[in-house]
């Protein structure tokens, strides 16, 4: 799926609802790139389980080619149809600033789970420049090298916010990680789309393939 995909996808499935969060615990003060970073020591490792286990990428946690049925069940998720059948989207639940809204998209084929995507929208560009710090973090602790030499560019996430990047990351089970940053509209208002999609092993996604 490429950018100009993801951007038409975001905007005709839409947004389910707003996501209020409090931040607390101990903060840790960092300072990168003229940006003061003020987030909770574990605010993002709910989603560093939810995406790597065992060296493999995953998504939310699952097993590849689960049934969508028993996610909507698994992860009770209220209200799940969408236009298209092979699209199921909910809340996402991370401890994030309130102004960055969260959403998570399943992708399936022949109704099995074969990829998966976290979507992170504002209008303003500061709350995505401190997750954009955060991720760098977090991807860059306990993950295989990524197999594109743009990673050091979100050490300048104003800078990244300005671009379209994408950063991509292998397991050896041939599961991938993607992580997109660009800048898209909505109503009329323009704003910016941080995505990380993973990818289940290829020898998976092509399994129900007659």
């Amino acid at each position: 799926m490429n950018l100009k995909k993801i951007t038409s996808l975001f905007f005709v499935i839409g947004f389910t609802s707003a996501l209020i969060v409090g931040v607390g615990g101990c903060t840790i003060k960092n300072e990168v790139a003229g940006i003061n970073v003020n987030s909770t020591s574990n605010e993002l490792e709910p989603l560093k389980a939810d995406i790597y286990r065992d060296e493999k990428f995953v998504f939310g946690g699952l097993q590849w080619n689960i049934e969508k049925e028993k996610i909507i069940k698994e992860k009770h998720i209220e209200n799940p149809d969408i236009p298209n059948s092979d699209l199921l989207m909910s809340d996402g639940d991370l401890d994030l600033e309130a102004v960055i809204r969260q959403d998570l998209l399943y992708n399936f084929q022949d109704d099995r789970l074969v990829s998966g995507e976290y979507l992170f929208f504002s209008f303003e560009r500061e709350p995505l420049e401190r997750l954009i710090l955060k991720l760098k973090d977090l991807l860059s602790s306990d993950f295989p090298q990524p197999l594109s030499s743009d990673f050091s560019l979100l050490n300048e996430p104003d800078k990244v916010l300005e671009e379209e990047v994408q950063i991509t990351w292998k397991a050896e089970d041939e599961s991938y990680l993607r992580l997109n940053v660009l800048q898209t509209a909505r109503d009329g208002k323009e704003g910016y789309l941080v995505q990380i999609k993973v990818d289940s092993p290829l020898i998976e996604k092509n399994m129900f393939k007659p």
